[in-house]
């Protein structure tokens, strides 16, 4: 869970470092690409949006699996007002969260907007009144999901949707077959079934015996 530390989620870049690089007189310092690499993290990443979201600190925000915010909360992404473009891959995420002319009017017109708008847009799934109940319910859903949840069936999850943004429907089928009988080979599978069976929680073993994807399925019979 990603929750701001001040009244902020993050307000975005250092005006006075852009004002530097504007005039040629900031230091070098080395490119940072960490903002897209969150689909890389095996765990779910979910944003409590606790106040003000901009800039960088919007495409921050995009790149989180699943957002929460505050009723107040307020979002733009203010590149076209300070002569920038779509950065951080928010022109490839941003579409395929709410859609081609709801991402062209929030990029285009970098206005000011409220998390009600954000959640009918799609970009928000939850907004709450107040932070004290956007923390304590954010909270609650991330530990029922780590309660619940195989870890194992998060991460084959996570890297499904991600990866599948782009894929042909035939191709994406094929792997979620593939991925399907390995899952019936891990042992999160004969727990998740047995707990049910059972009527308990479950213990999943995290990823201690591995991924989904890395489960080594027994060559196919050739047909007679």
């Amino acid at each position: 869970v990603v929750i701001g530390a001040g009244k902020a989620w993050c307000a975005g870049a250092d005006m006075e470092v852009l004002h530097d690089i504007g005039a040629g007189t900031a230091k070098k310092a080395k490119r940072n690409t960490g903002v897209t690499q969150t689909i890389q993290i095996r765990k779910p990443i979910i944003a409590a949006i606790n106040g003000p979201v901009a800039g960088v600190g919007f495409c921050m925000a995009a790149w989180t699996d699943i957002r929460f915010a505050v009723s107040s909360a307020k979002f733009t992404a203010a590149f076209a007002k300070r002569g920038l473009v779509a950065e951080h891959g928010i022109s490839y995420i941003l579409p395929k969260l709410i859609g081609v002319s709801n991402a062209m009017d929030v990029l285009m017109s970098s206005r000011v907007f409220l998390a009600d708008e954000a959640k009918d847009m799609g970009f928000l799934s939850k907004v709450y009144p107040d932070t004290i109940t956007l923390y304590t319910e954010t909270i609650a859903y991330a530990r029922t999901m780590a309660r619940h949840c195989s870890p194992a069936s998060l991460d084959a999850i996570k890297s499904q949707v991600y990866q599948d943004l782009n894929t042909p429907l035939e191709d994406s089928e094929k792997n979620a077959k593939q991925l399907m009988a390995k899952s019936f080979k891990h042992p999160d599978m004969k727990e998740g079934v047995q707990s049910y069976v059972e009527k308990r929680d479950p213990n999943f073993e995290g990823l201690k015996f591995g991924r989904i994807a890395n489960v080594k399925l027994p060559p196919r019979r050739p047909r007679t």
